[in-house]
């Protein structure tokens, strides 16, 4: 050791493994915008809180609407044919057989 100088023992907790954790900062500063634009809305009139609300449910649904979309495939590609038309050869068609007696 250099003279006149001591070695540091640094301990950590689980507590600064969660303070440094950018998932927990970013979910803490999250819900702080939201605790904090809540506040705001609920000081507004009531044509600006539901404006405000319209738009922020459409933007919310474009977002899920978007992730949905692009998630999935084409499902009517991706799909088997309907099972009537498996049964029957594709030369002749199933038809519906009518007795006019």
């Amino acid at each position: 050791m250099v003279a006149g100088k001591q070695g540091e023992l640094m301990v950590h907790t689980p507590q600064d493994f969660i303070n440094n954790d950018p998932i927990k900062q970013l979910q803490t500063k999250y819900k702080e915008f939201l605790n904090g634009f809540k506040g705001w809305l609920a000081k507004q009139s009531l044509p600006v809180e539901s404006a405000i609300v319209t738009i922020t449910s459409a933007a919310h649904g474009t977002t899920i609407g978007g992730i949905m979309g692009t998630l999935t495939t084409n499902v009517v590609a991706s799909a088997p044919p309907p099972l009537i038309y498996r049964l029957w050869p594709l030369s002749s068609k199933p038809r519906l057989h009518v007795s006019y007696e």
